[in-house]
């Protein structure tokens, strides 16, 4: 046992004893000294028992409650108390009194720069008090002061010469403790500190492999998805299970710009995080992502780093902050907060990085896997151009094949045709029977239709020479129907007008007029009594004007639509029809320098579809580059496929997403020329939105357009309004993207 005389601030007082026994003679012992042994032979046999216990558990919780029990229990004291160290406060863990286990108090917790206790732990020395009114050191918790404690005893628990904890026993009596009991105080936080010790060595190795179980999961659960949105929002749910947080926030990183954006806010001020912004090196956020470099900041209200997110309050919190690390390179950050004085360990932080790591993985996965859709639909965009292009050039070199034999035939049956034509009409004039009458106006009436077919074989096999001026089409398409209706099948059908009014093409009226005929003709004898034929006139691009007729018949069978232009095809009997109408339309739609297509209608029937070019104007402005990255932002699914056609209509790259986190990400991960947001979004607001998104690049600050009802639009923004007009989006849209004023 240690000497008494080294427990600082205790005095053993008088030695008992008497004079030397003279030699021979026998020593005779006193009462006390035969006490004396007897306690301590007891206090050793109680060490001895202690020890088997603490031997016998490796539960930290259960060692600790064993602990006070045996010194209240030995001692006969009306407190005792352990308290763990942890960092720069001593932390009550088990507290002890003659009834048994007490709570553990709330205000216990004290600074080791404090009270009795924080002076043994700091010192490394046991005191032993006898008064503790008259020690200016002793400090007594509110919650114990009923207690009416006298007198105290505290050692400290020291591990590898480190003190880790402290032991108190404290008494209702004044000078309750002697020497000997400080002692076996000291042996019990002696054995306590190889069994915590050992507790901790346990637990560690229990958190460990608990949390090489949670990565595994968690890596489980984030291969589970290709959704960069939903992945995010999963990497924050999961890093909020792995590690007891009050928040998590998962910032993305601009390289270009230095801008790091929250997409993620698992936070009670979700609100205001989403929308911020904050730079490379600002804030402990931007610190780590510039260094690369994990953290563990407790009370980072001190820190003088720290930053506030403006419409949150200061609390205390702390923060385990790691970055995302791709290849070496940080592609965003995740900060996870506790509030209060709860703190972080650096096995947090280990647990935290090898997390984030497999995240970054996931993330970069995710942003690939959004990358090569997003080329697979650019690619099958152009091979649908590609491959109509070709099959417009096929047409053009089969027509002109076919036009050149047409015309030979044509005038090779002119002839004959018209010798039998005069010879008939000459008999006529003779007395014929009425039986041969009657056969004379069947031959005249064959010999007619020929004539009809060889004038349309001329048509079609013609190069006539154009007469362009300028037209006004929706003009033109109205006197059409109009003064043509007469011509057409029209019983029980219904026309619908949807005619924009556009700027002039430059056309030929004759051909245009020819044009339209034709496609009208072939809509009305489509569809039956009852149908619709619906003509619309529009602009899908600047310089470009677009005509479909389309029916609600039938429609084209699959196998025979490639086949609709060609010469002498027809889906109608024979003797119904000479295959040539829509042969003579592409004829005039490709000399006019234009695009003609058939497609199958929706939800059925057919549409016709011709692009003409606009007349060039005399100083024309400058047209937005097509193929431009536009990105969609609305919950409201059928707005965004309406407007998604629309734009693409205008030849544009379009992703749509349904919330504003998701934009979020998708600006931070790629480069969007333009960004169509609804004004009504789920979670953060347009204006936050906005503002998130200018700071990743600032060029969209004129190229934000927002999208709703006229009583939702705000006002310093440019809004496409609700129902949509496709004239007004794609001028709205061109405007933006020119930079103009919209």
């Amino acid at each position: 046992m240690a000497n008494p005389e080294s427990v600082a601030g205790f005095d053993p007082g008088g030695e008992a004893g008497s004079e030397s026994p003279r030699a021979g003679s026998q020593s005779v012992r006193g009462p006390e000294p035969c006490r004396e042994a007897t306690r301590c032979a007891k206090q050793m046999c109680r060490l001895v028992a202690l020890g088997r216990r603490l031997a016998s558990t490796l539960e930290l919780e259960t060692l600790v409650q064993t602990i006070v029990i045996e010194v209240q229990s030995a001692l006969g004291c009306r407190l005792a108390v352990l308290g763990l160290v942890e960092g720069e406060q001593l932390r009550p863990v088990a507290v002890a009194g003659p009834e048994g286990l007490l709570p553990l108090p709330e205000d216990a917790t004290i600074a080791t720069s404090q009270g009795l206790a924080g002076w043994v732990s700091r010192h490394g020395a046991p005191r032993c008090v006898p008064d503790t009114a008259a020690d200016p050191d002793y400090f007594c918790p509110p919650s114990w002061q009923s207690l009416s404690l006298r007198s105290a005893a505290v050692v400290p628990i020291r591990l590898d010469g480190q003190v880790v904890g402290v032991l108190d026993a404290e008494s209702d009596r004044p000078s309750a403790f002697e020497t000997q009991d400080v002692e076996f105080l000291q042996n019990i936080a002696d054995q306590a500190a190889v069994a915590i010790s050992n507790a901790r060595t346990y637990a560690q190795s229990e958190q460990r492999a608990a949390m090489l179980r949670a990565l595994l999961r968690t890596t489980q659960q984030l291969n589970s998805t290709l959704d960069l949105r939903r992945l995010l929002q999963l990497i924050a749910e999961q890093a909020c299970s792995l590690i007891e947080v009050d928040s998590c926030i998962i910032f993305l990183l601009n390289r270009a710009t230095g801008i790091l954006t929250p997409v993620v806010a698992l936070d009670p001020y979700a609100d205001h995080v989403l929308g911020m912004t904050v730079r490379l090196g600002e804030g402990i956020t931007g610190y780590v992502a510039q260094t690369g470099v994990g953290e563990v900041v407790n009370h980072a209200e001190r820190d003088p780093r720290a930053i506030t997110v403006p419409g949150t309050a200061r609390d205390p919190e702390s923060l385990l902050v790691a970055p995302l690390l791709f290849e070496g390179k940080v592609i965003g950050v995740m900060t996870l907060s506790r509030m209060g004085d709860r703190g972080f360990t650096p096995t947090d932080l280990e647990l935290l990085n090898s997390f984030a790591s497999q995240a970054a993985v996931a993330v970069e996965n995710a942003r690939l896997y959004a990358e090569s859709c997003q080329r697979a639909r650019e690619l099958e965009r152009a091979h649908s151009r590609l491959e109509r292009t070709q099959n417009q050039l096929l047409q053009a070199e089969k027509l002109s094949a076919i036009g050149d034999l047409a015309a030979g035939m044509a005038h090779e049956l002119n002839n004959p045709l018209t010798a039998i034509m005069g010879f008939a009409q000459l008999l006529e004039s003779e007395n014929l029977s009425p039986t041969g009458r009657s056969d004379l106006q069947r031959i005249l009436a064959s010999v007619q239709r020929a004539q009809a077919i060889v004038a349309n074989l001329l048509t079609f096999a013609r190069q006539q020479r154009l007469s362009p001026q300028p037209l006004q089409l929706d003009a033109l398409v109205e006197r059409i129907i109009r003064m043509h209706s007469h011509e057409l099948p029209s019983a029980g059908v219904t026309v619908r007008q949807e005619l924009e009014s556009l700027p002039p093409v430059n056309a030929d009226p004759f051909q245009i007029e020819q044009l339209v005929l034709h496609l009208l003709r072939n809509a009305y004898r489509a569809v039956g009594e009852g149908g619709v034929v619906t003509v619309r006139l529009s602009q899908p691009q600047s310089g470009t004007v677009r005509l479909e007729v389309s029916d609600d018949g039938p429609g084209i069978p699959p196998d025979a639509l490639p086949h609709v232009f060609d010469p002498f095809f027809s889906t109608r009997d024979v003797g119904q029809g000479q295959g040539l109408g829509l042969a003579i339309c592409f004829g005039i739609v490709r000399a006019h320098r234009g695009r003609i297509w058939a497609e199958h209608g929706v939800p059925r029937g057919t549409r016709m579809i011709v692009e003409l070019p606009l007349e060039a104007e005399a100083a024309p402005a400058p047209e937005p580059p097509l193929d431009r990255a536009v990105l969609m932002v609305t919950a409201d699914e059928e707005l965004g496929q309406a407007l998604l056609s629309l734009v693409e209509e205008m030849g544009h790259r379009v992703s749509l997403v349904e919330s504003a986190e998701a934009a979020l990400a998708e600006v931070v991960a790629r480069h969007y020329d333009l960004i169509i947001c609804d004004t009504i979004l789920p979670g953060m607001g347009i204006r936050r939105l906005r503002s998130s998104v200018v700071a990743n690049d600032p060029a969209l600050a004129t190229r934000f357009l927002a999208v709703r009802q006229a009583s939702t639009a705000i006002a310093d923004l440019p809004t496409i309004p609700v129902p949509l007009i496709a004239s007004q989006v794609r001028q709205l849209v061109e405007a933006a993207l020119a930079g103009g004023p919209v």
